[in-house]
């Protein structure tokens, strides 16, 4: 049986803090650092994208919502 993998996309306003987060939360482990915006982590068979967005910008550009890191 196999085990399904999700990924799963975080914006943070901040990375190092959020990478800091994450390995201490659940233990997640640094696959990979794409620029300084991103951050690749597994957790399991998960993989957590961190994306590196200011408090109150949009998710995409179409989208009229906003991104409310605290």
């Amino acid at each position: 049986m196999t085990m399904a993998s999700i990924v799963v996309n975080i914006d943070v306003p901040e990375l190092k803090p959020a990478i800091e987060f994450y390995v201490a939360a659940v233990d997640a482990k640094v696959a990979r650092l794409l620029d300084d915006d991103v951050a690749e982590l597994r957790y399991g068979s998960s993989t957590l994208c961190l994306l590196m967005k200011p408090s109150g910008s949009a998710p995409h550009p179409r989208v009229r919502a906003i991104c409310a890191a605290t």
